[in-house]
């Protein structure tokens, strides 16, 4: 994906939009590789990524800049967003063992 956007004459740079939701889900994978649980080929990683991200109520910040909700590093902690992404990436795994692209 492109990081720099062009409207009429102006860029926009986009690389600093950032989804809140990414460290968690990766957090949850590295678990499973390490439990062995998981498929460690690409094509499975990025498929139980993208599966999780699109169970989950989308979350952005621009990086380097406050969110007014929530700290990045609070939406982190918070055991309540800890617990949907766990979910997402199980819900996740379950479709992946199903249909493989390996």
């Amino acid at each position: 994906m492109e990081s720099t956007y062009y409207f009429g004459n102006k860029e926009y740079d986009f690389s600093r939009l950032e989804n809140m939701w990414v460290g968690l889900i990766l957090e949850e994978i590295e678990k499973l590789l390490k439990s062995g649980e998981a498929c460690d080929c690409e094509d499975c990683i990025l498929d139980l990524a993208a599966i999780s991200l699109n169970k989950l109520t989308p979350k952005y910040w621009v990086s380097g800049a406050f969110n007014a909700f929530t700290s990045p590093a609070e939406f982190s902690k918070n055991e309540k967003n800890k617990r949907e992404a766990k979910k997402a990436v199980a819900d996740a795994l379950a479709m992946v063992r199903k249909n493989p692209h390996h």
